[in-house]
């Protein structure tokens, strides 16, 4: 998003800090170490009661399906193939999507 803009090396060169996850910049949010942060809409759902979340138009950051995949070679592939089914159920579909996934 920054790249398109023209505005990555100044963001960088000017960010308070560089996280490594989103994980990282949500509590950097939550502990008031910044006051801006840009990342993943679904991370941050689970404190908007803390900050307020504004999700970016497509236009800005384009839609990306996340997959869910099962690899052949999995060491647990039964208990992979269980949690697939697991997620299939539409009540945690749901749950899902109040965390920000939504169906491709």
């Amino acid at each position: 998003i920054l790249d398109r803009q023209g505005l990555y090396a100044r963001a960088v060169a000017q960010a308070q800090i560089l996280a490594r996850d989103s994980k990282d910049i949500t509590l950097a949010l939550v502990e008031n170490r910044v006051d801006l942060a840009l990342n993943w809409y679904g991370a941050e759902l689970n404190v908007a009661t803390s900050v307020t979340v504004l999700p970016l138009p497509p236009s800005v950051a384009e839609h990306h399906a996340l997959r869910l995949g099962l690899l052949k070679s999995s060491y647990n592939l039964q208990l992979a193939q269980q949690f697939i089914t697991f997620v299939l159920v539409p009540a945690q579909q749901q749950v899902l999507s109040r965390h920000g996934f939504e169906e491709d």
